[in-house]
Formats: C-alpha cells, structure tokens, sequence
C-alpha cells in the first residue's frame, strides 16, 4: 500500500514538473506581457491601483474647472453629455443634454468628503448639483444611496440634482434614480481629450492623464492587448498558473476560491442550456446564449470585449454575494439595443421576473438580475455547502426564469425580418 502511494505521488509531481517546464519553454508570451507592463506608472508607483479615495481625488482635480490641466470644465462636460444623452426618457433626470450644452461651468465647484459623499459637483450659476458615488472594489453598505439624496435634497432644495453611480464596470445602483457610469467611459473621455485638446494641457499635467488611461488599460479595461494575452496566456497554462498560485506567499484568498467555485459548478449548465463563454476576469464571468449569435451583424457589433457580442449574461462574484445579469452591452446599432430593452420592459412576464425600473443606457444596461447567493456567512460558507447552494440557485434560475427570457428575446436574434 505504502509503494503504491509513493508511486501515484511520484506521478503526480511528474505531472506538474512538466506543468512548470512547459510554462518555462514557452515564454516568449510571458517576455512579452513583462515588457508591456514593466514601464513605470506614477499611480502605480503611490499604491493607487485600487484605493477608491485617490481615485476620487484625481477625478475631482479634473473636474475642477480652476486647476492647471488646462482643460477648463471640458471633462465634466464630456462625461456628462455622455451619460444624459443615453438616457432612454427625457424625464429620466433634472438636467438635460441641452442644460449641459447650453451652460457655462466655469464657477463648478468640487466638494470632497461632504456629507461622505465622494464627489458633489456645485453650480451655484446654474443652479445644479451632481453627486458621484465611486466605487472601485466596494459595494454598496446600508442605506448610504438614500441617505445621500436626503442630505443633498435638504442642503439643495431648489437645485436640480443628477445622481450618478461609478464603478468598474458601470453595474447599476440599488436605488432608481442614479445614472450609472464605468471608469471605461471615464477612460474613453480622456482619451479622446487628449487627442483633441492635448495641445492645450500643460506637459505635466498631459504625463499625468497619460500614466492615469495606462493604470486603467494595464489592471481594469478588458479589451486590451495586455487583457487578451493574460487570458491566453493563463488559458493555455493554467495548471502551472494555478500551482504556483497554490504555492505563493499570498495565496488566493476566500473571494478568489469562491469564484473557481462558481466557475466549476457552472460547467454542467453551459452545454445543456447552449450557453458559450466570452471574456471573463476573476470577478466577472460573462456567457452568451449560442443561438443568438446568428443575428448577425447586429449581435457582433459591440466593442465591448473581443467577440463582439451586445448581449451576455455576466455572473458578478464579490465576498458578499453572487450575482447573475443579463447585460445590453454598447452596439452599432441603437435600434438594436432599443427594441431588445422594450421587449423586456413591455412584457407582463418579463416585470414578474425583474421588477425594478430600468432606463436604457448608450454602453452598458442590466434588463435582468438575480441574487443567487447573499447570505451573510457566504466568506465562511464550506465548498460543499457553497456548491449546494449555488446549484439550487442556478436550477431555480434555469428551470423558471432561463426559458421566459428565452423565449421573449429569441425572436430578435433571427435574421427573418
């Protein structure tokens, strides 16, 4: 008995020698992403990766019409006119499209801290307050949404107020009401600040914004060169990725163990319901259903990750709880998006499943959600019971909700028009 074991042991690291070595020989890949992410970023070098409260400062300096960027209120002019000109309803918020366009911001001021509030935004000209939540790994706590409108609507009663809600990847807020917008769009307007106005930004402040988009593309943005080859690279060699993880000074802490979790108790459903994956990170998986694909070009006309695709369900995994969505991604094609989003809204059967009241977005809008595990012990919870738990929720999710979603969307996903 003692032979055998010694020799299945022996077997095993055998295995995962030639794990290591095959990952060393085909290096040229890894030699590659060192060099793309071995040049020096100021943001990086602080520490700042993932510390929502520099984040909020940087942005409030650029919002700041009166500091040396040189870019005058022309950033929060660009994110707002694209965050009110997706609104689907006009009625949807205060301030309009026009208000922004027609306005002068020169006297906006940047408040930090107040009220707890990350960012409030003041024209005392216009008459008009914006407040941003920002939120770059934490989620929402409590009720600290409503408390805020309350302090806001208080201290600014005759003002007209947009509520916005930034996160990573544009997620919705709890409450109506607050706009959602993506560090992806607040990258996309500083990109394209550059480009129009970077003769006008003092060289320091021009590094400065250079090295912020790169952080943003290196740790964050999906759709990137350095994202594409991490995926390829960890795809191609994940048993020795996973075993030197496994042997790491840090190893993978609960939330990454909950999400290889949720990745092996989804593989049975994916090809019994025709589900394919897309592009996923660590915090997200995103899937499509197979079938959809053949509306084509529309359905391939995102520049949301490599594939294309406008419409995926995305799986969101933090410490307190699993989510699944079903995500409308940006298009080329609007009406596309559009007649998606109503078909949705507009169905009594629809509404019994996701109640909430949604507002179409230009990029990214959640038409469905469902919180499949919540509980309060879930960073305690044992695999086998987190297994468990999570498949009762995906049957639940398969059997009842899957086929109403399917059936009231497959229709649009045909070419017989």
């Amino acid at each position: 008995m003692n032979s055998e074991i010694t020799r299945i042991g022996s077997n095993k690291n055998e295995e995962q020698y030639r794990w290591l070595t095959d990952l060393i020989f085909d290096s040229k890949e890894l030699d590659k992403l060192g060099g793309m992410i071995s040049e020096f970023n100021l943001f990086e070098a602080m520490g700042m990766i993932r510390q929502e409260i520099r984040h909020s400062h940087f942005l409030g300096a650029l919002f700041n019409p009166r500091e040396s960027h040189g870019l005058g209120s022309r950033f929060f002019e660009s994110i707002f006119s694209q965050l009110l000109y997706g609104l689907h309803h006009q009625s949807a918020s205060e301030i309009s499209l026009l208000d922004i366009d027609l306005n002068d911001y020169d006297d906006l001021l940047v408040f930090r801290e107040q009220e707890r509030i990350d960012l409030l935004l003041v024209s005392e000209k216009n008459k008009q307050v914006f407040v941003i939540e920002n939120k770059i790994d934490a989620s929402e706590h409590g009720n600290q949404l409503e408390r805020y409108e309350e302090n806001i609507q208080r201290r600014y009663p005759n003002h007209r107020k947009v509520f916005v809600f930034l996160t990573l990847d544009g997620r919705e807020a709890s409450r109506d009401g607050w706009l959602s917008l993506s560090y992806n769009q607040v990258i996309t307007c500083l990109s394209s600040l550059l480009t129009d106005y970077g003769h006008q930004i003092p060289i320091s402040a021009r590094i400065g914004i250079e090295h912020y988009i790169t952080l943003f593309r290196r740790y964050f943005m999906e759709d990137t060169e350095i994202a594409e080859l991490c995926h390829r690279i960890y795809k191609k060699h994940q048993k020795a990725l996973d075993l030197i993880f496994e042997h790491s000074p840090q190893k993978y802490g609960r939330k990454e163990g909950c999400q290889q979790w949720v990745a092996s108790v989804l593989e049975p459903y994916l090809s019994k319901y025709n589900w394919v994956e897309d592009f996923s990170t660590r915090s997200l998986y995103r899937y499509a259903f197979q079938p959809w694909d053949n509306k084509q070009p529309e359905m391939q006309s995102s520049s949301w990750t490599k594939s294309g695709r406008v419409v995926m369900f995305e799986f969101q995994c933090t410490e307190k709880k699993i989510q699944l969505k079903l995500i409308i991604g940006p298009s080329k094609f609007p009406e596309f998006r559009k007649n998606i989003y109503e078909r949705a809204i507009n169905s009594d059967q629809w509404r019994s499943l996701y109640s909430r009241k949604v507002s179409l977005t230009s990029e990214w809008t959640s038409i469905y959600g469902r919180n499949l595990l919540s509980h309060n012990d879930l960073d305690t919870m044992e695999e086998i019971d987190f297994c468990s738990r999570l498949q009762q929720s995906l049957d639940i999710f398969f059997t009842r909700d899957w086929p109403i979603i399917r059936d009231l969307l497959s229709p649009l996903f045909t070419n017989d028009d």
